[in-house]
């Protein structure tokens, strides 16, 4: 039984759907031979159109879908909303967004369908997990997911 050795790309499609792509590599060519293959693998596929970045978004941003928030204070008085993926499996918040101003909460209103005065505030000093005891009043479910656009910095 020949066993076959694949390596593994993520694409998006023109309309947007994050897909893995398997990329043979030929462990019966010598190493550099098996990379150059896999490259020009990846090279068609970006030819016949799939896509390093999301449509839609700029070099460097992706973006994540979010259902639920939840709300805390910086030591300064700022709002801070987290933000919590559907995966039942991801328990830790996926990112937070300190709410600098009065436009910045008008824009996370409108976005969410949510104001901000009515996600409880947690008290504590880092945001609340999913499998915390006291999650279920804290992390509030939005009214429809939300898709963030975000960039390491």
């Amino acid at each position: 039984m020949e066993t076959i050795n694949n390596g593994w790309v993520k694409l998006f499609t023109p309309a947007g759907a994050h897909v893995t792509l398997a990329v043979p590599m030929d462990g019966s060519v010598l190493p550099f031979d098996a990379a150059a293959a896999a490259l020009k693998s990846v090279e068609n596929l970006l030819a016949a159109g799939w896509l390093v970045d999301a449509p839609g978004l700029e070099e460097g941003e992706q973006k994540q879908e979010v259902v639920a928030v939840s709300r805390r204070e910086g030591k300064d008085g700022t709002p801070i909303v987290a933000f919590y993926l559907a995966h039942p499996k991801t328990v830790k918040k996926f990112l937070h967004s300190y709410l600098n101003n009065d436009d910045d909460v008008r824009a996370f209103e409108a976005a969410t369908g949510l104001r901000l005065n009515a996600i409880p505030l947690w008290p504590g000093e880092r945001d609340i997990d999913k499998d915390h005891r006291e999650a279920g009043k804290y992390i509030v479910p939005l009214p429809r997911p939300v898709n963030l656009v975000w960039e390491i910095n």
